[in-house]
């Protein structure tokens, strides 16, 4: 049977569990609202191309290990995507979501090489138009 001393040993360790379990759960989601706050809008030119949806923003990674990205491009015609005058995909028909951070990227379902920087600037533009897509 456990004396009064150890279930106040016992009750003091799960409360200070419980108070720093709390407290980096809080972190964790302080940290994710900064980042949030630290996000700013891309760039994009989609002036040329009709039925194009495009929206693009970089936010500081998780724990600022760089730059995460997104790219989200909704349209009902296959277009070509060009970052920076650097890197060309063509995108076809849909819904696409294109990002990088510092787990993952999906730039190479879209092209020949991957694409790691973050972008400047983006331009869509038909696929017939001056630029080729890799």
């Amino acid at each position: 049977m456990l004396g009064r001393t150890n279930m106040k040993k016992i009750y003091k360790t799960i409360l200070t569990v419980a108070v720093l379990l709390i407290t980096f759960v809080l972190i964790v989601f302080i940290e994710a609202e900064i980042r949030y706050r630290a996000t700013r809008k891309i760039p994009v030119d989609c002036s040329s191309v009709k039925g194009v949806k495009v929206t693009a923003s970089v936010q500081p990674d998780f724990l600022w290990a760089g730059n995460a990205w997104h790219i989200d491009i909704e349209t009902d015609k296959t277009v070509e995507l060009d970052i920076d005058n650097k890197w060309q995909a063509k995108i076809p028909a849909g819904q696409h979501k294109i990002f990088y951070s510092s787990d993952a990227t999906n730039t190479n379902k879209f092209s020949s090489k991957p694409w790691f920087k973050t972008p400047s600037k983006i331009t869509i533009r038909n696929p017939n138009e001056v630029g080729r897509a890799n």
